[in-house]
């Protein structure tokens, strides 16, 4: 079986690297030799944790007899010589580290290697691992292998900075005032209240370029999506399929194009997508293949049952981390997640019960709930936390028309006009603080002025020097060019 022969494979390594070829020749035995399989496996063994012993055991296995007593079981009397200590074991630290890599060797299989896999598990077991801590290092280990930064330790570099110093990732946005740009996001709320429409709607506007509630998509910013629908089994895809219905672009050929859905798959054997190691390294090759705007995964909780990790005391930190340094280097990330029991526990950060990791790692923290108003049920959206952006609050519900925003915070695009205010606040030399700009501004809401502002300074157009801004050298430029008509830096400000 393929424990044994990884065994064997690591015995024969640890006694000399040069016998390769024997374990090659011995190899072809199998029914399912692949020599370029045994190359790649024998580069990837460490040395360590298996020794020779572990051949002698599959060969008394198999029936073998020593011809005589070897010599060095033979007292010293009978041969003249000094008894040879035992060998050494290898350390407990060496033999840990081996093992995990074998059975991250096993986990990556797509075939079934449970029995190996626990048998690996009681090894480790044996050295004082616990389950927990297991799939924690599995995780890291992972990341290692493919180059993610998860690192828990840095290589000694200093960590001091200045202000002046550049930003090697300054956040940019998706959907303003929803997504960032490879970026992750949680989306929460009880059961009924939207989630998985408002997380359609989305995937259209990503897809398609357009406008999303009181926002508009950076025309650069478009692109595929790929909708992992593990809550709802088998009827995943064609949930997904009803939304985009209610919403009219079903049919839409941009949209069959663009979006990628992957749900069970009973006639084709195919389970629901979950993180196990096999499950990471299908959406990494995915990824890697796919010019992807958004994933977005419903659900968090779903995945993390699946894949065996404990939502109350497993890794979830480490692996909102992990999912975070694989997705985000492609594209952006949209959780989809229902609080503790499926229940409603209130409004604000603390209401994604569960796992206090859920609300602090991601990048944004966004929460639906339901109410009934004077036109009806609608729903409610709190953006709890949105990296440089103000918090914020409105209702809407969806019509024949789309989603309409009912009331509340709404923001809407003013930057050109904001950046008018400056100037002739500068030309004047009168004082150009966020409360002047927004009394001079009165026709936009407060909060519109303010985010408006802020996704200014965030793309280097405006600056703030005390309490007063000020157009930056680029911001001047833009706004000359948007007086002359110019298409191109109009649709760039949007």
């Amino acid at each position: 079986d393929y424990a044994s022969w990884l065994a064997i494979g690591m015995a024969l390594h640890a006694v000399d690297p040069g016998l390769l070829s024997d374990w090659v020749s011995w190899s072809r035995g199998c029914t399912n030799f692949d020599e370029a399989e045994c190359l790649a496996k024998w580069s990837s063994f460490k040395g360590r944790g298996v020794t020779i012993g572990t051949l002698h055991h599959y060969a008394g296995l198999d029936g073998f007899h020593y011809s005589r007593e070897p010599a060095a079981s033979l007292g010293p009397e009978r041969t003249g010589q000094a008894s040879l200590p035992p060998p050494a074991e290898p350390p407990r630290d060496e033999q840990i580290a081996e093992l995990l890599e074998q059975l991250l060797n096993l986990l990556l299989e797509t075939r079934d290697t449970w029995a190996q896999e626990q048998a690996v598990r009681a090894s480790l077991w044996s050295l004082g691992v616990n389950g927990q801590a297991i799939d924690e290092r599995l995780y890291y280990a992972l990341a290692v292998r493919w180059q993610l930064p998860l690192q828990s330790s840095h290589g000694g570099g200093s960590r001091n900075r200045r202000l002046c110093d550049p930003i090697a990732s300054p956040a940019e946005d998706l959907l303003p005032g929803f997504l960032l740009w490879r970026r992750d996001h949680l989306l929460f709320g009880a059961g009924g209240t939207g989630k998985t429409m408002a997380a359609a709607a989305m995937a259209v506007c990503c897809i398609k370029g357009l406008p999303f509630l009181d926002q508009e998509i950076p025309p650069t910013r478009s692109g595929r999506v790929l909708w992992i629908g593990t809550d709802g089994g088998e009827g995943a895809r064609a949930m997904v399929r009803e939304y985009l219905e209610d919403l009219g672009y079903a049919d839409d050929p941009e949209v069959i194009e663009q979006l990628t859905i992957w749900s069970a798959e009973p006639a084709e054997a195919m389970p629901s997508w979950c993180c196990t190691p096999s499950g990471l390294q299908e959406l990494r090759q995915e990824l890697a293949a796919g010019d992807y705007a958004l994933v977005v995964i419903d659900s968090l909780k779903a995945v993390l049952e699946l894949a065996g990790v404990n939502f109350g005391i497993g890794p979830v930190g480490t692996l909102l981390r992990l999912m975070q340094a694989l997705v985000c280097r492609h594209c952006s990330l949209l959780w989809l997640h229902h609080p503790a029991g499926g229940k409603s526990a209130g409004k604000g950060l603390q209401a994604a019960a569960g796992n206090q990791n859920i609300n602090q790692i991601p990048s944004a923290v966004h929460q639906l709930t339901r109410k009934t108003s004077d036109r009806g049920p609608c729903n409610v959206w709190s953006v709890h936390k949105l990296r440089g952006s103000q918090p914020r609050e409105f209702s809407y519900r969806l019509t024949e028309d789309g989603f309409e925003i009912t009331e509340g915070v709404i923001t809407r695009n003013c930057r050109v006009a904001v950046m008018d205010a400056i100037e002739l606040r500068q030309a004047g030399g009168l004082p150009s603080s966020t409360p002047y700009l927004c009394n001079d501004l009165g026709t936009f809401h407060e909060g519109s002025v303010r985010n408006n502002l802020t996704w200014l300074r965030k793309r280097g157009l405006v600056r703030k020097g005390g309490t007063a801004w000020c157009l930056t050298p680029q911001g001047q430029r833009v706004l000359e060019l948007t007086r002359q008509g110019s298409g191109g830096c109009e649709g760039w400000l949007r």
